[in-house]
């Protein structure tokens, strides 16, 4: 689990810290981004304490194909609780409030649930099985 700090991304990618935030669902074979490779996927954390809102940022791009795949939705949840719901078609920074019940917690499962993934092979493209669905560069949050 790693502990963040305020303003302190995440990282993804072969040199991400997100590899030892338990992740599941996540490839970590890329530089500097990782894919989603299920409909399913998360890691863990631990905030520091505040006594006010907190906001995550997550910066993403999302798995299309041209007449394909032409969107991802993304619901992000916290500790089972759901804090946001976004349909992406180009990259973008999805922010989201962290529930003040999760704050208190502080120990965090993040998840992401596609249910748009979609696999290269079977569309044809590419002999890759995994379930592409949004390719993850960071997460950072800070106190509001």
């Amino acid at each position: 689990m790693i502990d963040v700090r305020w303003g302190q991304a995440i990282t993804f990618g072969s040199r991400g810290s997100a590899k030892t935030a338990a992740p599941a669902g996540l490839d970590f074979t890329e530089g500097d981004a990782s894919w989603t490779t299920a409909e399913f996927c998360g890691f863990q954390f631990r905030l520091p304490a505040s006594q006010r809102d907190v906001v995550g940022r997550l910066n993403i791009s999302p798995y299309l194909l041209k007449d394909k795949v032409l969107r991802q939705e993304v619901w992000i949840f916290l500790n089972g609780l759901l804090a946001s719901y976004n349909i992406v078609t180009a990259p973008a920074e999805i922010s989201f409030t962290v529930p003040k019940p999760i704050v208190t917690a502080r120990d965090v499962q993040l998840r992401l649930v596609i249910p748009t993934a979609a696999q290269p092979k079977a569309l044809g493209v590419s002999a890759d099985e995994r379930r592409l669905g949004l390719l993850l560069r960071e997460v950072a949050f800070a106190a509001g």
